[in-house]
């Protein structure tokens, strides 16, 4: 294109090793140029990339030089840097892939693509030659479209990454590949199953199958008090209105809480009542019908002792006269 300068090979290699100049004063860059695919220092922990797709990440607050990726030079650069800093090596090493069913097997996307795929769930993602590599925790997941494979150590984040491009990329479906360990399996196992992933080549251990069953039993004790609470919802708002003034709630409350609202508290208890929040009373339903009942049996035993004379329509007796004086 005219008006700009092609920058030549060796210039962009007299930049990459002012990059990592830059980043490890104490590092001759000289052995490692040629080495250098891309350099990102605008990040919290700087990478670098090499031409035979391996991955070096520095965190300086950690000590730490991570490696991951295709080994071979990026490799023996982590080493060089750990060296001149002081700091130790951390290889985050192939744990094991998933993979789509043939059936969901799609074509392949591009890197960029894919890359904003992860991104737009809220991953930290990065396009590179050899798919996209997913930031999760600790670890990295390699993404080509149809195959992931995980870098590091599986964490529960991990998991769910994985479980999540196969529930919604791959139709739910997927299988293990490779040497998973059985509580790698066992974590993979229990996600699938939260989400409802189908996971072929993934036998669960007795223990996961038996954590599953617990927490299943759990949600199951969860919905069922969450219903008791809605259930007991309805009574407590009308209760509430009713002691606002509200007649209608009044009217729709059971004979035992109409007797507490109506007869059982004063104006002043009522008023008080009608301010208070639902989860303010809910743990008092019980007691509140309690003394609505004893209100109602008090009024009906007061009528017992107070018994009215029927007068007989036959009785043509005349009225008794008024007592004198009167």
């Amino acid at each position: 294109m005219k008006g700009f300068k092609r920058i030549s090979s060796r210039g962009k290699q007299d930049y990459k090793s002012r990059l990592l100049e830059e980043l490890v004063p104490e590092l001759d860059p000289s052995p490692w140029v040629a080495d250098l695919h891309r350099i990102d220092r605008d990040r919290p922990a700087p990478r670098i990339q090499t031409h035979d797709r391996g991955w070096i990440e520095l965190d300086p607050k950690a000590g730490i030089v991570r490696t991951w990726g295709k080994p071979g030079r990026a490799t023996a650069l982590a080493e060089a840097i750990a060296e001149s800093q002081g700091w130790h090596v951390e290889s985050l090493s192939p744990a094991g892939d998933l993979r789509a069913s043939r059936e969901q097997a799609s074509a392949r996307r591009s890197p960029d693509d894919m890359a904003t795929w992860w991104r737009e769930r809220g991953y930290d993602a990065v396009p590179a030659q050899d798919g996209v590599w997913i930031d999760v925790g600790s670890a990295r997941i390699q993404d080509v479209g149809d195959q992931m494979r995980l870098h590091g150590a599986l964490t529960p984040e991990a998991a769910r990454a994985l479980v999540h491009k196969a529930s919604e990329a791959w139709g739910g479906e997927a299988e293990l590949q490779g040497v998973w360990s059985q509580p790698d399996k066992d974590l993979l196992w229990l996600e699938a199953q939260r989400s409802g992933v189908r996971l072929g080549a993934c036998e669960p251990s007795v223990k996961a199958r038996a954590a599953w069953e617990a927490e299943t039993a759990e949600a199951a004790r969860r919905a069922d008090t969450l219903g008791l609470v809605k259930a007991s919802n309805g009574p407590a708002r009308l209760l509430l209105d009713a002691a606002a003034g509200d007649v209608s709630a009044l009217a729709k409350l059971d004979p035992d809480l109409r007797a507490f609202v109506g007869q059982y508290l004063d104006d002043d208890q009522r008023a008080e009542l009608g301010k208070a929040e639902i989860a303010d009373i809910m743990t008092e339903m019980a007691r509140f019908r309690e003394l609505g009942a004893e209100e109602r049996a008090r009024a009906e035993r007061e009528r017992g002792l107070k018994p009215t004379k029927v007068a007989d329509p036959l009785d043509m007796a005349p009225p008794p006269a008024p007592a004198p004086g009167l």
